[in-house]
């Protein structure tokens, strides 16, 4: 047992992701993080409005952090993400961006958020 998002990854088989005692996901690491998508993590601008409602590429998943925005996107939309992502970071929209591998934490977010009827928050699944 752990609660190490990063040792869960890296050395587990087989997870359930518990949030309030309830089962709120279950799988093996690549199937809960989905292995085919890409995490553009977003930093919004301080009391600024959430533009990624309208990001011009497919999102498999949103989960919205405070003000952290993680959008798990297919491979082949990187290049238009990044794009639209520098687009509105030059103008201050964004305080910044990242695009990486999705991760467990991203499933996990998504799975505890949508757990605590936060469906607003939260679009798609693992």
């Amino acid at each position: 047992m752990t609660h190490n998002v990063v040792e869960a990854e890296r050395v587990v088989d087989e997870l359930v992701v518990l949030d309030a005692g309830r089962v709120v996901a279950a799988g093996t690491p690549a199937r809960l993080r989905g292995d085919d998508g890409l995490r553009l993590e977003l930093h919004l601008a301080p009391d600024g409005p959430d533009p990624s409602g309208a990001v011009p590429v497919p999102v498999r998943r949103r989960v919205r952090s405070g003000r952290r925005v993680l959008l798990t996107i297919p491979p082949d939309a990187a290049s238009a993400a990044v794009s639209w992502a520098a687009f509105h970071r030059e103008r201050g929209g964004l305080d910044g961006y990242a695009l990486a591998p999705a991760t467990l934490e991203d499933a996990y977010l998504a799975a505890t958020a949508a757990s605590r009827s936060e469906a607003d928050e939260v679009v798609g699944g693992a």
